[in-house]
C-alpha cells in the first residue's frame, strides 16, 4: 500500500515530462523577419557663407555736453535780470543774464585810476632825481666808491621804489576792472538754464551760486557695451583711430510716436566696469533743442531716455541657422551625401537670439536638418520633404533679416545686437 502511494508522484513526474517534450517536438517553427527602419522625413536647410553687418543695440541718457554752476564773483545787490533768466530760458554766449549793483566798483576804479596817475608821478621825479645824480656823479673824479654807495648816490633804490610802486597801482587798477566787468554775468556758452537760485533784489556775495546752466550746441548720450560685443564695432580709440566716428541712430517712443535722430560715436570712455563688464561709449548729437537745425529734426530733450542702434563692422564668412537647430555644445545635424544624418560641432558668434551665425564647423552646400529628431544615432537615413524649398529658403537667408533682442533687465540697459545680412 505503501509502495504504490510512493509510485503515484513518481508517476505524475514523468508523464509531466512526456507531455512537455510532446509539445516540444509539435510547436510551430518561428521565422526570423529583419527589422527594416524607415527613413526619417526632416525639413533641411542648405546654408552658404555670406557677410553679415552687426549692428549693436544699447540704451542710454540724454545728457548736456558740460553743465555749469554760474557764480557770482563780486558783492552787491542784482539790481537787474534778463528776461530770458528763467528755468528753461535759452541764452546765446555773451548774453547778459543778470547785473549786480556796480557803483562802489565804479568809485573803486576811479581810485586806481587815481593810484596809477600818483605813481607815474613819483616815478617821473624820481627819474629826474636820477638823472640829476648821475650828472653830479660825473664830476666827482677821483674818487672810489663802492657798488652799493655809488647805486646808492645815482638813487637808484628810489628808482626802483617809484617803479615798484606804480606796478602795483595798475595791478590793482586791473582788478578794479574785473571787479567792475563782473558785476555783469554772461553766458559762458549757447545753453540753457536748468536751476534759478537768485533774482533781481537778492544780495550775492562772492561764490554765491546764481544758476545752473548747460549747453545745447550738442548733446551726448552714454551706452554701455558688453566686453564680447566691442569686436563687431569700429571704436574711436587707439593710434590713428581717434578720428573714427560711427553713425549712430537714436530712436524715442513719445506718446506712441517714433522718433529718431541721427548721431556720431566720438569716443570711448577707455575702461571697462569692474563688475559688469561693459565699456562706455558716447555718442555726439549736434543741436538736440533745434536751434539751428535747418531740417527741423524733433526736439531731443536732456533726461530723455533713447535706444541706440550703432552701425558695427562686417563680418565675412558667416553662416546663418535658425537658434533651434543647435543642440547642448553647439552640435547641430547634418546631412551627407548619403542621406545620413551626421553630427557637425560648430563655433558660433553671440549676436542674436532667433539665428545663430556660425563662424566654423560648416561649408557651403551643408543640408542642415530643421527638423527635431529626438534620441536618434549617427548614421540615421533620412528623406528630405522640402528638396524643392531648399533653395528658396537659402535666398530668404541670405537677403538677411533685422534681428531685435531686447535686454532681459531694462533696468541694467544691458545692450543688444542687431544683425543685417549685407547682399
Amino acid at each position: 500500500m505503501q509502495l504504490r502511494r510512493a509510485k503515484k508522484p513518481l508517476l505524475i513526474i514523468m508523464v509531466s515530462v512526456a507531455i512537455a517534450a510532446v509539445m516540444v517536438v509539435m510547436r510551430p517553427e518561428v521565422k526570423r523577419q529583419e527589422v527594416i527602419q524607415e527613413p526619417l522625413p526632416i525639413d533641411v536647410l542648405e546654408v552658404h557663407k555670406s557677410g553679415l553687418k552687426v549692428n549693436i543695440q544699447s540704451y542710454g541718457e540724454v545728457l548736456p555736453r558740460t553743465e555749469s554752476t554760474l557764480a557770482s564773483e563780486v558783492t552787491g545787490k542784482i539790481v537787474a535780470v534778463s528776461n530770458d533768466f528763467v528755468a528753461g530760458g535759452f541764452f546765446n554766449k555773451g548774453d547778459e543774464l543778470l547785473r549786480i549793483d556796480d557803483r562802489r566798483y565804479r568809485v573803486a576804479l576811479k581810485r586806481c585810476e587815481a593810484e596809477v596817475a600818483r605813481a607815474k608821478s613819483m616815478l617821473a621825479q624820481a627819474q629826474g632825481k636820477a638823472h640829476v645824480a648821475e650828472q653830479q656823479w660825473r664830476q666827482r673824479t677821483g674818487k672810489q666808491l663802492d657798488q652799493a654807495a655809488k647805486d646808492l648816490a645815482l638813487n637808484k633804490p628810489q628808482l626802483q621804489e617809484a617803479l615798484a610802486n606804480l606796478e602795483s597801482a595798475r595791478a590793482n587798477l586791473q582788478q578794479a576792472k574785473d571787479d567792475l566787468s563782473n558785476t555783469v554775468i554772461r553766458a559762458p556758452f549757447d545753453g540753457l538754464l536748468r536751476e534759478k537760485h537768485a533774482d533781481i533784489g537778492s544780495f550775492v556775495a562772492v561764490g554765491a551760486p546764481l544758476a545752473v546752466a548747460f549747453a545745447v550746441d550738442y548733446a551726448e548720450v552714454r551706452l554701455p557695451i558688453p566686453e564680447y560685443q566691442l569686436d563687431y564695432m569700429q571704436l574711436p580709440e587707439g593710434v590713428g583711430r581717434m578720428n573714427v566716428e560711427s553713425p549712430v541712430t537714436l530712436r524715442s517712443n513719445e506718446a506712441g510716436v517714433q522718433r529718431q535722430w541721427s548721431a556720431q560715436l566720438v569716443r570711448t570712455e577707455g575702461v571697462l566696469d569692474q563688475r559688469s563688464r561693459v565699456l562706455h561709449v558716447v555718442a555726439r548729437i549736434n543741436d538736440p533743442y533745434g536751434l539751428h537745425d535747418a531740417n527741423q529734426q524733433p526736439i531731443l530733450r536732456v533726461g530723455s531716455f533713447v535706444e541706440a542702434e550703432i552701425d558695427g563692422r562686417m563680418i565675412e564668412g558667416l553662416i546663418a541657422v535658425p537658434a533651434h537647430v543647435l543642440r547642448p555644445g553647439n552640435v547641430l545635424w547634418v546631412v551627407d551625401e548619403e542621406d545620413r544624418l551626421q553630427q557637425r560641432e560648430v563655433v558660433v558668434l553671440p549676436i542674436s537670439d532667433e539665428e545663430r551665425y556660425v563662424q566654423s564647423g560648416l561649408r557651403d552646400g551643408d543640408k542642415v536638418c530643421l527638423t527635431s529628431v529626438g534620441a536618434v544615432l549617427p548614421g540615421r537615413q533620412v528623406v528630405i520633404n522640402n528638396a524643392n524649398k531648399v533653395n528658396n529658403e537659402v535666398e530668404r537667408m541670405a537677403r538677411g533679416m533685422e534681428v531685435e533682442v531686447e535686454p532681459e533687465d531694462a533696468l541694467l540697459a544691458t545692450p543688444t545686437i542687431l544683425g543685417v545680412v549685407d547682399e
